[in-house]
């Protein structure tokens, strides 16, 4: 199929890149009022034709052919996403050229587009010293890129139309509001079928929460989630009865067999649901954190926590990481940095009193202060009181900061013609 150019005049020209110009301020207006959210909804998997799962698993096959084909030429710079062949290398080591029979080419575009934010994730970290690698080949791609609504896909009612799949069944249309606005989508594959992850941006008004309330969060060990008004929020979610079974049996087959990977493949789905329910426990949580305006946490060290002797097993099943992730990176939360004391200082005299982890109630050890409180409830106040008394931050309110990459050894990068591995949006 040949690609069709289209001739424009000086003036078409300029009159239409004074449009896209128009319509990207009026956009970015927009989003100063607005805040993005992104829902899940899921492809019926009993609703699609032979046909259409055919296609849909065959852009899969051919966007993992097309970053292959990336990283082969040695990045995104110079690469053509609008040529309809691709080279690959075949499982007998042979390169052989096939032809893009369901990838469209916005599609394409937007794999181009996340090798080149790989690119540019990688070089930023490398120049920030971080030890960094070139762009991997991959086995298999996940996700796979829509980025304009009304033209590369559209949802309209229950039903979602894809590119060269058609109009599809899906659930979950109605966290979709009529005042939400949708941005881009992403058409990842799971272990139970296939999902739709859209992108929303939804008006600030339509968030609700108490103004002028401020609540402080603590993180533990023992209980998951300790907020600064006494509720605490811990839910243990263990693996299933059949998850484990499932576990000992894959041990006895052979790797590589059928078995094995029928197994493998149950294993997956299982424990999909185990990870759905922790993930519905810590939403549940954040909803009712951020019912308050203001929200003030620390930048606790989950990591080395889980690797202290018997707390790594009880925070794996548990949902402080995931609380953490989603509240860090929300606009009306202020993140403490990790070296600002909460739990030692006295809420009454300000004298520091160290506890051992076990002391589950704080007790001032100053004698002419009778100042006591459980241990996660103080710290959680403590929280508050450190932020409007100028304590150090890590993130304060309206900035959204994803957590840094853990550092590694410092080496020498020549970063002018660095490239990366970074995720590539899979």
């Amino acid at each position: 199929m040949k690609s069709k150019t289209r001739i424009f005049s000086e003036e078409a020209r300029l009159a239409k890149n004074a449009k896209i110009k128009a319509t990207r301020l009026a956009t970015m207006q927009r989003r100063k009022n607005q805040e993005s959210i992104t829902v899940d909804l899921k492809l019926r998997n009993n609703k699609l034709s032979k046909v259409k799962l055919a296609i849909l698993n065959k852009q899969f096959t051919e966007a993992k052919w097309l970053w292959n084909a990336i990283v082969a030429h040695g990045g995104s710079e110079g690469y053509n996403p609008s040529d309809d062949t691709v080279v690959i290398k075949n499982y007998r080591g042979e390169f052989e050229t096939r032809t893009f029979s369901a990838l469209g080419g916005a599609m394409r575009q937007g794999i181009v587009s996340d090798v080149e934010w790989a690119e540019k994730a990688t070089k930023e970290k490398a120049a920030k010293g971080y030890k960094t690698g070139s762009l991997k080949f991959k086995r298999s791609r996940r996700s796979l890129p829509l980025k304009a609504h009304g033209t590369v896909f559209l949802i309209k009612g229950n039903y979602v139309r894809l590119p060269d799949v058609g109009w599809v069944r899906v659930d979950g249309v109605h966290q979709i509001k009529p005042s939400h606005e949708i941005a881009s989508a992403r058409l990842v594959r799971k272990a139970d079928g296939f999902h739709l992850h859209v992108t929303l941006w939804r008006p600030l008004e339509d968030v609700a929460f108490i103004p002028g309330v401020e609540t402080g969060v603590d993180e533990g060990v023992s209980q998951a989630v300790t907020l600064s008004d006494g509720r605490v929020f811990d839910f243990p979610i263990e693996k299933s009865e059949r998850l484990r079974r499932l576990e000992r049996k894959v041990k006895g087959q052979q790797v590589g067999s059928n078995g094995w990977f029928k197994t493998k493949q149950m294993i997956l789905k299982e424990f999909l649901k185990v990870t759905r329910r922790r993930d519905n426990a810590a939403n549940l949580a954040v909803r009712e954190i951020l019912k308050s305006e203001n929200v003030f946490m620390q930048d606790e060290q989950l990591a080395s926590w889980k690797r202290a002797p018997g707390s790594g097993a009880k925070m794996n099943k548990n949902i402080q990481g995931r609380v953490k992730g989603k509240l860090t990176r929300h606009p009306r939360v202020a993140v403490l940095s990790r070296s600002v004391a909460t739990t030692s200082p006295c809420q009454k005299c300000s004298v520091k009193t160290p506890h051992a982890p076990s002391e589950r109630v704080f007790v001032c050890g100053n004698p002419d202060c009778d100042y006591s409180k459980d241990r996660e409830v103080h710290a959680a106040e403590n929280m508050i009181i450190q932020y409007h008394a100028g304590a150090k931050l890590r993130k304060d309110f309206g900035e959204v900061k994803l957590r840094p990459v853990r550092r590694k050894r410092k080496v020498s990068v020549d970063t002018s013609g660095t490239e990366g591995c970074a995720g590539g949006g899979d």
